[in-house]
């Protein structure tokens, strides 16, 4: 059996040639730590906790005090305010533990192993708001109902449902997929490399739970986000290849940009030479002008959100932000990365189009001169300066007047005055600026990129924050969610008629 993760082998038990010479043919190691584990009177005793692809095993060197056949091993019960955690094994007694760092990932790797035994069956996992577990360890014999039994769920291979795919008659679920490795985290999910066991096709996957949806209310916006990146093709736009759901997380497949975000490469380098930023502009500007003709305002412009592929090309992602308007109509939230916000979001007088060409400015002269042309610690401040201050260049960075007029006419305080208001896209292109840039020559991604990345394998992963790359790749665990909060969930994210994206919406 494979492990659907990587090993983790911290006590290279691996090399215990004594141990290892006990396993059977096949076994191999998946994770070995030092682990708190409570005996029959509650007693704290450090021990070995090794798990493999076989067995579950106790170990007080040079003893294995415990081995615990996998099949065996049909749910766990977690505390939700401190780190213990109980594997419950029902031919046998119950096993209780404690480890901080450590515990998600046991129980993560349980699960899937557990599916692969079970027919992709999920390991029963609940959780209680209690530090102490040692009410819910049986011994074995016990006759009494074991708790989660009693209490929880289990959930079936039915249901897990794919909710969208590129390929009409494939289903997809978790299981599909190996995770690899993080790649970012957002206010309401996180971003992991994955691979498709059966194609070896990477892609970046990103999970989000339910109930952070519900109770922030997100639904609506990640329902259009779905929408978006299911309905919009462009080359400069990331799209979805799957999405599917389990009962308390909803998965979005997308194009693995193996470059990295653009903000890495501006960390870097600081600024970019002219050329460089003008290709990187004339693709954002033609992104934003394909989702503006479908009255879609994108309203999160910043470098964070621009990806590069292999070839040094870019396409913008994350469409939480993104509104469908009617003609004519205007949005009114306050929202989007502060350094970018357009004037006439931070006055609350209902934005169009023309604030995703305030955020191109931006952008570009970021791109150019390294820092937002308002930029200030103090966001009142620098919302005060966006509304009043006038642009300015700084003398020792020598960029071209057309160049500057670029970024001068699309920052324009008022939007009916501002490049892009009279033809949208057709009047950025017009710009003396791109005047040596062949539109369609880019759409087919025909121009030698000024850049193009370096990589060390094909899962290589240094354009992305260390942050994030350095932490481990779990399908982190959920706490139980009320029922009434996945009834919601069902009912406005899964109704199609509950929001038609095919029609156009008036308000935030």
């Amino acid at each position: 059996m494979k492990s659907l993760q990587k090993e983790s082998d911290d006590l290279n038990l691996a090399a215990d040639k004594v141990l290892v010479k006990q396993f059977e043919p096949d076994e191999k190691i998946i994770l070995s730590t030092i682990i708190s584990k409570f005996d029959e009177k509650n007693k704290k005793q450090d021990r070995i906790f090794l798990l493999t692809t076989k067995y579950l095993y106790d170990i007080s060197k040079p003893i294995i005090k415990r081995k615990i056949a996998l099949p065996k091993i049909r749910a766990v019960t977690l505390s939700n305010i401190g780190n213990e955690f109980v594997i419950h094994v029902p031919e046998e007694h119950d096993c209780r533990y404690l480890h901080s760092e450590k515990r998600d990932k046991i129980v993560d790797l349980l699960n899937d192993l557990h599916k692969k035994i079970h027919n992709r069956v999920p390991l029963a996992i609940q959780f209680k708001d209690e530090i102490y577990l040692d009410k819910y360890v049986y011994k074995t014999g016990d006759k009494k109902e074991r708790a989660y039994e009693n209490g929880t769920k289990l959930e079936k291979a039915e249901d897990y449902k794919t909710i969208y795919s590129k390929d009409k008659d494939k289903n997809v679920v978790l299981d599909d997929f190996s995770l690899l490795k993080v790649l970012g985290r957002g206010a309401f999910g996180k971003v992991m490399l994955v691979k498709m066991k059966d194609t070896g096709e990477l892609y970046a996957l990103k999970s989000m739970k339910k109930a952070d949806l519900v109770e922030k209310d997100q639904l609506e916006h990640t329902k259009t986000e779905k929408w978006i990146l299911e309905k919009i093709n462009h080359p400069f736009l990331v799209n979805l290849d799957y999405c599917f759901q389990t009962k308390e997380k909803i998965f979005f497949v997308m194009k693995f940009m193996r470059g990295g975000e653009l903000f890495q490469h501006l960390r870097k380098e600081k600024r970019f030479p002219e050329f460089r930023a003008k290709f990187y502009g004339a693709q954002i500007a033609l992104a934003l002008g394909h989702l503006h003709s479908y009255n879609i305002i994108y309203r999160d412009m910043k470098p964070e959100n621009i990806l590069m592929d292999d070839e040094g090309y870019l396409a913008i992602t994350d469409f939480g932000m993104a509104k469908v308007l009617a003609d004519n109509a205007l949005a009114n939230s306050f929202c989007g990365t502060p350094e970018y916000l357009a004037p006439e979001v931070i006055t609350a007088t209902g934005h169009g189009r023309e604030a995703d060409w305030w955020g191109l400015g931006v952008l570009m002269y970021e791109l150019l001169i390294g820092i937002p042309p308002f930029y200030h610690q103090n966001h009142n401040t620098m919302f005060e300066l966006i509304q009043t201050s006038e642009v300015r260049f700084h003398p020792q960075i020598k960029i071209s007047n057309e160049a500057k007029d670029f970024i001068l006419r699309s920052l324009r305080k008022n939007p009916k005055e501002r490049l892009g208001h009279r033809g949208d896209i057709k009047e950025l292109m017009a710009h003396p600026w791109f005047s040596d840039l062949n539109w369609d020559d880019l759409m087919k991604k025909q121009i030698p990129a000024p850049f193009k990345p370096v990589f060390t394998s094909v899962t290589s992963t240094e354009y992305f924050d260390e942050e994030f790359t350095k932490e481990e790749a779990i399908n982190s665990l959920t706490a139980s969610v009320n029922p009434e909060v996945l009834k919601e969930f069902e009912e406005k994210f899964n109704n199609n008629n509950s929001n038609n994206m095919n029609k156009t919406k008036t308000s935030d």
